[in-house]
């Protein structure tokens, strides 16, 4: 995906970010704060991981919503550690 940022909006941006990935990683986290998909479909959609795309959000002060999928996710995880 390519995304043309008009130069007024730049300062807006991440610095050193190319806006056609923060465009998705923004895409992602409002996809994902709104409850549509999980946190592991949303970092997959930013191209980042998991955990890269939790630390992104905590740095933009955005809630992390858990589903209950989420939870039973996690949960499996625990489990298989």
């Amino acid at each position: 995906m390519n995304v043309t940022v008009p130069e007024d909006f730049q300062p807006l941006l991440d610095g050193g970010v190319d806006p056609s990935q923060e465009v998705r990683v923004r895409l992602a986290a409002h996809f994902y704060s709104i409850g549509e998909i999980s946190v592991g479909r949303a970092a997959e959609l930013a191209g980042l991981t998991r955990f890269e795309f939790e630390r992104w959000l905590r740095d933009h002060h955005i809630d992390m919503p858990w589903s209950v999928e989420d939870l039973r996710n996690e949960l499996d995880w625990v489990k298989n550690v």
